[in-house]
């Protein structure tokens, strides 16, 4: 039996973990549960007409509006069979989860983010302002939500560390295959 029953991928914004998860949602045939579309879609539905930026709308939410969708991320995750798209290693401590930090430099985060529609058209210096500005709320959230000593991006807090700046997605995918044999 294997030791891990779901995954819990973390990192940085736009450090690779939503294309990790989609590569193994189809090696182990689990699927992906992700809180920034479960986060993006209440967005959505506050704001039909993106009058504000996402980051804006989350950088507003509380620690209980936080909590209550990290524990429903829990509840998600613990079931099995799921690969958590999160970024607080802290909504589970099951031995059964295994928990991966993908992290990548700014720059390779910054060509990443050109890919997707809201940042298409920004200059490079507007999307490292507002990555900068992305992680430094979210640990503040996150430090409100459980406690002033957590630190999401802090290497402790996981089974496996990968830079997807420097490794092939196919490295990343058959590391975490190792571990989970």
């Amino acid at each position: 039996m294997a030791a891990y029953t779901s995954m819990l991928i973390s990192g940085r914004p736009v450090s690779g973990k939503s294309t990790l998860a989609s590569v193994l949602s189809k090696m182990y045939g689990w699927e992906v549960f992700s809180i920034g579309k479960l986060w993006r879609d209440e967005w959505k539905r506050k704001y039909p007409n993106q009058e504000i930026r996402f980051e804006q709308y989350w950088g507003k939410t509380s620690a209980e509006e936080n909590l209550k969708m990290d524990r429903k991320a829990k509840e998600i995750i613990e079931k099995g069979g799921v690969i958590g798209d999160l970024r607080v290693s802290a909504v589970t401590d099951d031995p059964r989860v295994l928990k991966v930090f993908v992290d990548a430099d700014m720059d390779v985060r910054i060509e990443r983010a050109k890919n997707k529609k809201e940042y298409a058209k920004l200059p490079n210096e507007k999307i490292r302002a507002i990555l900068n500005k992305r992680e430094k709320d979210e640990l503040k959230m996150y430090k409100s939500t459980y406690g002033k000593n957590y630190d999401y991006r802090n290497p402790l807090n996981y089974h496996l560390v990968l830079n997807s700046g420097m490794l092939r997605l196919e490295n990343e995918a058959k590391a975490i295959a190792e571990l989970m044999e």
